[in-house]
């Protein structure tokens, strides 16, 4: 069989390895040295008389037991450590408290941690649902982990940042179950933060928001991130009951923002939803979102430099991503790779992948399975490469649109679905495989080329509304389709198929309007491995696939400590951007280029970089990688 020539854009990685250093790794700028040791109720009676007397670098440990807070316990001095004994330390709000339980205002370096928190939402009710359980202002460094929040009347955690930048903070194992307002709020200034291994169970608005509120958000990571139920009873709006929302749309900017094995299920609404031109540079690794009950699994509209790997959604109400809406701006350079989008829309007419004014952009090895619409929906898609993608059953309740549909925008000026390519990609057992302008408008799709697809079952294997012209074929000898209704003899071979002898393409046409049609269709289905290995002939930025499979590194600045010439230095090395990366010479899994002495690897901090092994799969051989680091002798 023909192939076309493969595409050149950079490439995927499906294992990293970081270097080893043996030695111990922690979080920098997150320890604090212990003073002195304070215990409530032993030493003092109340958690605010410990705080109170506290000096920086204690730790007050909070001993079992139920303590009614009737007024808000506020922390102030740095370098603190308040720790409850785990489930048996209990914080419950008594009347008449108004606040929260726990406020943080200003301080840095401080810790909370092993407790739970009771917002006792039967006799305490909170005027303002935003008014938080636990309430983080403009704190720096914290360290905020296994924390259970219950029976929050207002939102459970509220991390604001008004004031000045304010990075680093690190919440980790924290469960909110059943609040009222929103369980878990992060806006303004917030940077370097990681949020991680959280339970969000039930709960009557939104799960987790992330809102810019015209600060400078940058370098937010949220991992293993579980949210359930949510609800939509408070925040009776288009989106309320959101699962996951970063919410753009009061000015300011995000950037950097990773969202890792996050899964959301039976959110009221969307399930991650990403909005306003604040946001760049967005990563979805990994992500799940089941059964939400209104609006699209995945919503995306006026991001930037967006890239989504191994996503899925089941069940959606509608759709299963949506990118892109009316009045926004175009989506540019988006990057989609091995999604699939389950039983979307099967009441609605949802889509598998809806793509809203997309650009420039890749949608590779996806799958729309049983969709109510289209698998793939484009509306005023400009210059996008789809390939290895695949639609089975699609249109089960909007019967003309295909497994994958190419309209025009709904703007006032109206732009066409132009100048893209479908190729290696699978459209089966659908009304249409394709539908090309179904609907009216003013401005039509045209010049989108589609090569090398398979076309099974279908009852059309192309519906199309128009005679706007596309191209069907990769030129000869490399081919165009495989059409399952195709019934032609192949005993000729040439451009013209005018020579005697066989070449895999039909001796006539593929015809499928005068102003359209296949001149060399493939007597035989595209098999697996071609379609595989033009996935694999993809190049896609290295720089980006290093950075989003560190795993457990990923987003943060990690301190190594190591013994040199009988002392203990210290590196920090920044994970979060990759400086430079180059090929070497070993190839082959298991033939991993040495490792670097200690005195190259000094030599390398004290130059401000270190170099790491990474794998790349597709080639086969083994790359450094720098990353940023400062060396503390």
């Amino acid at each position: 069989m023909k192939r076309a020539r493969a595409i050149f854009i950079v490439a995927f990685i499906l294992i990293a390895i970081i270097q080893s250093f043996n030695v111990e790794l922690y979080e920098a700028n997150f320890t604090t040295v212990n003073k002195r040791t304070i215990l409530v109720p032993r030493d003092y009676q109340s958690i605010q008389d410990a705080i109170d007397a506290s000096s920086p670098g204690d730790t007050i440990i909070v001993l079992p037991g139920v303590y009614n807070v009737s007024s808000t316990i506020t922390v102030c001095t740095s370098n603190i450590i308040l720790r409850g004994s785990g489930s048996s330390t209990i914080l419950k709000a008594a009347p008449p408290l108004k606040g929260p339980i726990i406020a943080i205002s200003e301080g840095k370096n401080i810790t909370i941690a092993n407790m739970t928190l009771d917002g006792n939402k039967a006799e305490i009710s909170m005027e303002n649902p935003w008014t938080p359980v636990f309430l983080l202002k403009n704190v720096r460094n914290a360290t905020i982990s296994d924390i259970r929040i219950i029976n929050a009347s207002g939102s459970g955690l509220y991390m604001t940042y008004p004031g000045s930048p304010s990075p680093k903070a690190v919440v980790r194992g924290i469960e909110v179950i059943n609040a009222t307002g929103v369980a878990v709020v992060v806006d303004g200034n917030a940077q370097d933060i990681l949020i991680e291994d959280v339970k969000i169970i039930g709960g009557e608005a939104r799960g987790l928001l992330v809102n810019t509120a015209g600060g400078i958000m940058r370098n937010i990571v949220l991992r293993r991130i579980y949210v359930y139920n949510t609800g939509g009873k408070i925040e009776e709006w288009y989106g309320s009951g959101t699962g996951i929302q970063f919410d753009g749309t009061y000015g300011g900017k995000g950037e950097d923002i990773i969202i890792q094995d996050a899964i959301v299920e039976k959110s009221g609404s969307f399930g991650i939803w990403i909005i306003g031109e604040a946001w760049r540079n967005v990563r979805l690794i990994n992500c799940t979102v089941k059964n939400n009950r209104d609006a699209d699994a995945f919503g995306l509209a006026g991001v930037k430099n967006v890239f989504l790997i191994n996503c899925t959604s089941i069940g959606s109400h509608i759709d299963g991503f949506a990118f892109g809406s009316i009045g926004t701006p175009p989506i540019d350079k988006i990057i989609i790779y091995g999604c699939k989008a389950i039983e979307s829309g099967l009441k609605t007419g949802g889509k598998g992948f809806m793509l809203y004014r997309v650009m420039n952009s890749l949608i590779v090895d996806s799958e729309a399975l049983e969709t109510g619409g289209a698998g793939f929906f484009c509306r005023g898609c400009i210059n996008n490469t789809f390939i290895g993608i695949k639609s089975q059953r699609a249109g089960l309740r909007e019967g003309s649109e295909g497994g994958i549909t190419f309209l025009s925008d709904m703007e006032p000026n109206q732009t066409g679905s132009i100048n893209n390519t479908v190729m290696y990609s699978i459209f089966s057992d659908s009304q249409c495989g394709i539908s090309l302008d179904i609907y009216p408008s003013v401005a039509h799709s045209y010049n989108n080329k589609f090569h090398h697809n398979n076309f099974i079952g279908n009852m059309m294997p192309v519906c199309t509304g128009s005679s706007a012209s596309n191209i069907w074929d990769n030129g000869y000898p490399s081919g165009g389709n495989y059409w399952s209704n195709y019934n032609a003899l192949d005993v000729r071979s040439g451009p013209n198929q005018d020579v005697s002898g066989s070449d895999g393409i039909g001796d006539h046409p593929y015809t499928i309007n005068s102003a359209n049609r296949d001149r060399y269709p493939l007597i035989k289905p595209v098999d697996p491995q071609a379609i595989a290995k033009a996935i694999a002939d993809l190049k896609i930025l290295p720089r980006e696939y290093f950075m989003v499979h560190l795993g457990n590194f990923a987003g943060k600045a990690i301190m190594y400590r190591k013994a040199v010439d009988g002392k203990i230095v210290e590196v920090l090395v920044d994970y979060r951007s990759v400086m430079e990366y180059e090929r070497t010479n070993y190839c082959g899994l298991d033939n991993l280029p040495p490792a670097y002495s200690i005195e190259e690897q000094v030599k390398q901090w004290r130059a401000g970089y270190s170099k790491n092994r990474m794998y790349y799969s597709l080639d086969g051989c083994w790359y450094w990688v720098y990353f940023r680091a400062t060396y503390n002798p």
